[in-house]
């Protein structure tokens, strides 16, 4: 089917359901980003492979609402005369709930799936649509499913534990741990529905959906018990045998009978608005409902002495894969043809070689040319061009390791850059520079320091639409929230945390420029007093920068020690682990300024 006879065969239902519109968010019951093939709903619809959008089916029109990541990709995938693309952030992009409540008339119904709207989402949509007396109603079956007769089974691949030697904690002692926030929040339970959080609390770990090593299931921690829903044909029996009397396990189904159970018996439950689905908030109906973020967010962003060790850790090896590669890239592009995909392939190939490897940590991004523009362009979705000896090639790429999860851009000149290439580059390698440097008081939200990073474009009349940095999981979700870099991070930040530095500038059908290290937040020893504690950021990121198109002229004498010492750090951390040549090409690259 193309999409426009998806679209005509969804109208046909939304018709025989009485519905003006049918909404089909990213999401899936668990709030994820990435999602199972199972329930790329939207993806399936729309073609649109971006991570961010929202569709909006009436029935004379078909919308999607995607952010500056996606601008030039939905375009690129969307048809035209099937969907309009509205561009999230932009002052003439009406929000999704002011198009709705524009375009439908009083007395209408939106239809949705109350498992893919997060009770925050469902409520402020459900507010906008009331005050034009439109109404709002949940699906007795998601709609899209009766439509795509080959849509894939959920995954049964089994559930792995991860080791407590990695962890830094096990699992007993994160229950005991969030129970004593149930305690000190008076209340009686805690439903868990995001994927990476059940993950880390009960020190598993899956490959449910693409990128992010979890599992699909709900838990209820309890001030005595905790139980996993998730489907039994997953649990091996030694994990089963594991968790005997810590964690009682019941299938995925029964996760609603559950949920049930505690509002019957009027238990003061803690959900968290923005990753728990309107259908548990039916299911939980009776319950006496405290509405807050959960603690187990803001923990799980704290890596604790071991999960540290393990992040520098898997960054050497990481960065030894990126030397290599970078090497191998030099030494055979002149000789041999090779296609944006190729590189993706053979830059993975070298991390695999890796043995606590488990995959990328997101879609690599390898972007020659007019698609390094592309902030999250993909070869396996795009046009994959072949890579030519002249141009601008931006490679974003990361894994999943056992001890940690990695994340980085280079961009890199093919050929002899021009001024402008040079010029932007360096204003971008400034921007990093300016924020990797921070010196702050513990506590300081990313909001407040995201501007030293964009201080350097700002003062060229140049600027970014993405954010500047995202935290990452512990051999988890590559985005992990609270934390990060921008105007929305509000979360203060604090020694463990780790957070990506990647400010960059795109020029719309020419190239692109993305420098980004992860970043881990340590205690500043030499500001820090008994009165208040200070915090520097550690790269943990350990590749070379390049140096081709860096204006020196551009630097001034504190951003030139920073790239000369970081420069110096990664040759000393890598060369060991290297061959020969592949030292001596290091060597060259860090040379000073």
């Amino acid at each position: 089917m193309t999409s426009r006879e998806k679209v005509v065969a969804l109208r046909r239902l939304m018709k025989q359901e009485g519905l003006a519109a049918y909404l089909v968010p990213s999401t899936d019951p668990h709030m994820s980003e990435y999602l199972p093939e199972c329930w790329k709903r939207r993806q399936w619809l729309s073609e649109f492979t971006g991570s961010a959008g929202d569709l909006a089916i009436l029935t004379r029109e078909a919308s999607l609402w995607t952010d500056s990541r996606y601008y030039l990709q939905a375009e690129q995938q969307l048809d035209p005369g099937v969907f309009r693309l509205f561009k999230k952030g932009l002052p003439e992009t009406p929000t999704f709930e002011a198009y709705l409540a524009r375009r439908l008339k009083p007395g209408q119904v939106v239809g949705i799936d109350a498992r893919v709207f997060s009770r925050e989402a469902a409520e402020k949509l459900e507010a906008a649509l009331r005050a034009r007396k439109i109404g709002l109603r949940s699906t007795r079956r998601n709609l899209v499913d009766q439509i795509w007769t080959d849509r894939p089974q959920q995954p049964l691949t089994p559930i792995v534990r991860h080791a407590d030697r990695l962890a830094g904690e096990t699992a007993a002692q994160k229950l005991a741990r969030m129970r004593k926030e149930l305690i000190r929040q008076d209340v009686d339970a805690h439903v868990l529905t995001a994927l990476d959080s059940i993950a880390w609390l009960f020190n598993i770990r899956g490959t449910d959906a693409e990128f992010n090593p979890v599992a699909i299931a709900y838990a209820i921690l309890t001030r005595r018990n905790a139980t996993l829903f998730i489907d039994p044909r997953k649990v091996p029996k030694r994990v089963a045998g594991e968790f005997a009397g810590t964690v009682t396990l019941m299938p995925y189904e029964a996760a609603g009978a559950g949920f049930a159970a505690l509002g019957a018996r009027h238990a003061r439950v803690l959900v968290d608005p923005a990753t728990t689905n309107r259908w548990v908030i039916e299911k939980l109906k009776g319950a006496r409902m405290r509405y807050a973020q959960s603690p187990i967010v803001p923990a799980r962003a704290v890596k604790n002495g071991v999960q540290a060790q393990g992040m520098r850790r898997c960054h050497r090896r990481d960065g030894v894969a990126m030397v290599r590669f970078l090497h191998w890239l030099e030494q055979t592009l002149p000789q041999r043809r090779m296609r944006e995909l190729d590189l993706a392939k053979r830059l993975e190939a070298f991390r695999g070689e890796d043995r606590l490897y488990r995959g990328p940590s997101f879609d690599t991004i390898v972007g020659f040319g007019r698609n390094a523009a592309v902030v999250h362009y993909s070869p396996r979705t795009g046009e994959n061009r072949v890579v030519g000896s002249h141009g601008i090639l931006l490679i974003d790429s990361g894994g999943q390791y056992l001890d940690g999860t990695t994340d980085i851009t280079r961009t890199i000149a093919l050929g002899t850059p021009n001024g402008r290439q040079r010029r932007i580059f360096t204003l971008v390698l400034k921007a990093h520079i300016g924020l990797a440097r921070a010196c702050f008081p513990k506590g300081t939200p990313g909001s407040r320091i995201e501007v030293l990073a964009r201080r350097a474009l700002w003062e060229a009349g140049l600027d970014y639409g993405h954010g500047t940095g995202h935290g990452v999981g512990h051999y988890l979700n590559v985005h992990e929230g609270p934390i990060g870099f921008s105007p929305k991070s509000h979360a203060p930040l604090e020694p463990g945390h780790v957070v990506s530095v990647e400010p960059g500038y795109y020029v719309a059908g020419r190239d692109g420029f993305r420098t980004e290290n992860l970043v881990l937040v340590v205690r500043d020893r030499k500001h820090s007093t008994t009165e208040r504690e200070w915090c520097l950021l550690e790269s943990l990121t350990l590749c070379p920068i390049d140096r081709t198109l860096i204006d020196p002229a551009m630097l001034d004498a504190e951003e030139r020690r920073w790239l000369d010492e970081y420069h110096e750090r990664v040759f000393q951390s890598l060369a060991p682990r290297l061959k020969k040549a592949e030292r001596a090409w290091l060597r060259s690259k860090t040379q000073p300024i």
